[in-house]
């Protein structure tokens, strides 16, 4: 299951007074969460303008920071697959991999 999917279905209220970045995956995210942001999307028939280029750069910029702390994750398997261990272990374990970094 794709995160987006995942975010949709927890339907946590907090949602709304966090700041998201995220990628162009997570288009239509505002409906849940207002604070988003994503980059804009371009198409042949309407390419994007400097401006919207520029911010798209500085967008990912930031969330090259982010996407290098989930692969870290990733490596140690707590992201790609399914947890194994007690729910309330799953905190402690993810905490655990966070202070190796």
């Amino acid at each position: 299951m794709h995160d987006f999917n995942c975010f949709k279905k927890s339907r946590k209220r907090a949602y709304k007074k966090l700041k998201f970045i995220a990628d162009s995956a997570y288009i239509g995210i505002q409906k849940f969460a207002k604070n988003s942001i994503t980059p804009y999307k371009s198409s042949k028939k309407s390419p994007l303008d400097q401006e919207k280029i520029d911010f798209n750069k500085q967008l990912s910029s930031q969330r090259v920071l982010i996407e290098h702390v989930i692969s870290f994750f990733k490596k140690f398997k707590i992201l790609s697959t399914a947890f194994r261990g007690a729910e309330k272990q799953l905190r402690s374990t993810f905490l655990t991999i966070a202070f190796l970094r």
